[in-house]
């Protein structure tokens, strides 16, 4: 109890001094496993947060949402074989979580099988029209298939909720430069300029941009400072 009072106050150093007593003694406390894998993928530390919800789930010995976080740990570690594995116990237990099917679509994604990702998603995407992480990875699957207009809509409702998040704003900002959106593309990567000054690939989009703009001066100056690098959108 305390471990999580630590937690919603997100004194994270203090949270871990408490979860510490309950893995130490019989195999430790489900439960405190499950917050410390919490807190080592929160910390980029994914084979350890893998390794924290297997003793989780191994102690438990029932189907408990901590086989969808390590299946979601296992894709980013891009096991998808692993990943599957949890995912069938979970649709064996005829659990209707979103998350489901929502990782069933990102594996078919980061495989580049877009057709059937978009498939699985936009499944989900009907039944909960508000859950965000299908909304960002239906909108990149679309930005891939080249279907501009929706990936914008779907991004726009995501960065409507995560207003600083990198990658869907950067896709955002090249579908809607694909529509021909030029005010909005640049607005949006001027913003991204300020937080990532140093970034080649919001540089080189917003350079050609300004010259797409008429911009011209502007456009090259920025272009010149990515030159010599390869600039593309990154998939993941």
């Amino acid at each position: 109890a305390l471990a999580s009072y630590a937690k919603f106050q997100n004194k994270v150093e203090e949270q871990e001094e408490w979860l510490k007593p309950l893995l130490e003694k019989g195999g430790g406390v489900a439960d405190a496993w499950s917050q410390m894998a919490e807190i080592k993928k929160s910390q980029g530390l994914l084979k350890e947060a893998e390794a924290n919800y297997s003793k989780a789930i191994k102690l438990r010995g029932l189907i408990h949402a901590d086989y969808m976080q390590r299946a979601l740990v296992r894709i980013a570690l891009n096991d998808f074989k692993s990943a599957g594995e949890d995912i069938a116990l979970l649709k064996a237990a005829n659990l209707q979580w979103p998350t489901i099917a929502h990782a069933e679509g990102l594996i078919e994604y980061l495989n580049k099988n877009y057709d059937q990702a978009q498939s699985k998603l936009v499944n989900v995407n009907t039944k909960f029209p508000n859950f965000a992480p299908t909304q960002l990875i239906l909108g990149l699957v679309h930005y891939q298939k080249g279907n501009y207009q929706r990936a914008v809509q779907l991004l726009e409702k995501f960065v409507s909720i995560s207003p600083d998040a990198y990658q869907p704003n950067l896709v955002l900002s090249a579908a809607s430069l694909k529509l021909g959106q030029l005010e909005a593309a640049i607005s949006r990567l001027e913003k991204m300029q300020k937080t990532h000054p140093d970034d080649s690939r919001v540089l080189a989009m917003l350079g050609k941009a300004y010259i797409s703009n008429n911009s011209i001066d502007r456009g090259i100056k920025l272009l010149r400072n990515v030159a010599g690098h390869r600039v593309e959108i990154v998939d993941r």
